[in-house]
């Protein structure tokens, strides 16, 4: 499994903005257990992860909803139609590109 560009939550404005309205495919990295799709207009998918990057959950989250993974120590949110890492795969980080 790979993935297309990924942001990570770089301010707080960001993190509450999550993935809405993004365009591109691109998904978000947020170091929390919770996020939520009040006011989102489509489902997205959250894939929970542990400290070493091991998939421990997913979730779609439908709008106005909050999806919660008391273990994880980081959420992978992802817009629709992109599949989803499976179940204890390692995700990783390739290549860190900093803001313009």
């Amino acid at each position: 499994w790979s993935s297309d560009v990924c942001s990570s939550d770089l301010d707080r404005r960001s993190r509450r903005r999550g993935l809405r309205p993004r365009a591109g495919g691109r998904g978000m990295l947020f170091r929390t257990r919770s996020v939520h799709g009040y006011g989102m207009a489509h489902a997205v998918l959250a894939v929970a992860l542990d400290g070493s990057g091991t998939v421990i959950g997913r979730s779609i989250l439908p709008p106005r909803r909050l999806v919660v993974f008391p273990r994880a120590r980081w959420i992978l949110e992802l817009p629709p139609g992109i599949a989803a890492p499976p179940l204890g795969a390692v995700l990783r980080v390739v290549r860190r590109m900093l803001p313009p």
